[in-house]
């Protein structure tokens, strides 16, 4: 397990980390994968996006009250003591290789206690929307295992990438500042092993159900802060200090947040269709793709689910942080346009529907509204951050969210001196 010294004692300055040698694979580790599925829970934290402090700082600080608190609540995980024995996931963390030295420090101080919890200096993803290639076929063992790991037991990664033609494969993404339901890996491993794994009845074997098949969120809850100048407002609409919670359906578009690919053993990498997220509910579902043939039942419908349980599958933060900005919140008028009647419902319902949520997601009120007040407090300076970061390599390259983070520099800048240089720039 990796050990990181937080001083150099030379100096007093933050001390590199240090990483995880390679070292050799035996044939014991071979044999040595427990489950039925190798399971990789993929996060991307901070890629090609290195210097932009300010986005990554508030990035850490809903990764610390959302994503890192849901992960390492999963139900899946009591059921296995995932300290002493091979865990039921693995969980990779991508950085930027050259993310700064500070916040790269940070980030580990949260999951070095965690043996599968990997965090991993490369810019390099494979998955849904990605390039060709996965877990199943390799390249992604490949490209954690010859990277700098900071954090994690590597003999655990060595073992999962070993076993993963011999066993069903799930990969799920979940990003830096989003959260999955408590129940929700659980639910899917029971899903899959319906699906994926060979079936037996008094000691007969039929074939396994499907070769491959994607799995989403059918409902989740999006989070958005507090807009600045609404904090403390004690008209009837008045906000918590926790922000606003929204419950969301999107039964046409899968979302990022808890997106599953699973994938049955015998099959290839290059036998699987990949689509970018917004597209796999039209195209795996249309019955005249060819491209699409997952096996078991002959219909395209039942190579894709959305989960209706657990409910909600997932919360995702809205806020200047967001690669994308749709769905952002960015003033009292653009909320009331958003939620119609249903604001005052939420409002009054708003502490009772928060706790409910929190509860489901494994998060803590108190971190909720530091989070939130931390969003408020530095919003020029994340989303000057965000501008600054549109159309680097794997991020949104959208005129509409430029044009909304914009928007945001020119509403809240006039207080703010690096606001305002920004905007001069």
């Amino acid at each position: 397990l990796l050990e990181v010294k937080d001083l150099d004692p030379v100096n007093g300055n933050i001390a590199a980390p240090r990483y995880l040698q390679p070292s050799p694979s035996s044939i014991l580790e071979f044999f040595n994968w427990p489950h039925p599925f190798v399971h990789i829970v993929n996060t991307r934290f901070q890629q090609e996006q290195a210097n932009l402090t300010a986005l990554g700082r508030a990035r850490l600080v809903l990764f610390e009250t959302f994503c890192l608190k849901s992960i390492l609540g999963q139900t899946v995980l009591q059921q296995h003591n995932a300290t002493l024995s091979t865990p039921p996931f693995l969980w990779i963390i991508k950085v930027d290789p050259q993310l700064t030295q500070d916040l790269l420090q940070d980030l580990i101080s949260l999951v070095e206690n965690y043996p599968f919890v990997y965090v991993v200096a490369s810019n390099t993803n494979f998955g849904v929307g990605q390039r060709v290639g996965g877990w199943r076929g390799g390249q992604a063992g490949k490209d954690v295992l010859t990277s700098k790991v900071y954090t994690g037991n590597r003999s655990f990664l060595r073992q999962a990438h070993l076993a993963r033609a011999s066993r069903a494969v799930l990969e799920t993404r979940i990003d830096a500042d989003d959260g999955l339901h408590l129940n929700y890996l659980e639910t899917l491993q029971a899903e899959a092993s319906k699906r994926l794994l060979w079936q037996s009845n008094n000691q007969t074997s039929s074939p396994q159900r499907q070769r491959w098949m994607y799995w989403c969120a059918l409902n989740h809850a999006d989070w958005s802060p507090t807009p600045p100048e609404l904090a403390g407002n004690d008209s009837p609409n008045r906000y918590q200090p926790f922000g606003l919670f929204i419950p969301k359906r999107s039964a046409h578009v899968c979302i990022t947040a808890g997106i599953t690919l699973g994938v049955s053993i015998g099959v290839k990498e290059d036998q699987i269709p990949h689509y970018m997220h917004h597209q796999l509910v039209q195209k795996v579902r249309d019955q005249t793709n060819n491209e699409v043939d997952c096996g078991g039942e002959k219909e395209n419908s039942k190579c894709l689910k959305l989960m209706k349980d657990p409910f909600p599958g997932a919360i995702r933060s809205r806020t200047p942080t967001s690669a994308g900005m749709r769905g952002v919140l960015s003033d009292e008028g653009a909320l009331e346009q958003k939620m119609g009647d249903n604001l005052s419902v939420l409002n009054k319902n708003a502490t009772v529907l928060s706790i409910l949520l929190l509860w489901k997601f494994n998060c803590d009120l108190e971190e909720v509204v530091e989070a939130n007040r931390y969003l408020q407090n530095h919003l020029v300076d994340i989303t000057a951050d965000n501008l600054r970061g549109q159309c680097t390599r794997g991020h949104s390259c959208k005129l509409s969210t430029k044009e909304v983070l914009r928007n945001l520099l020119d509403t809240h800048s006039s207080n703010s001196s690096q606001g305002k240089k920004f905007l001069n720039n």
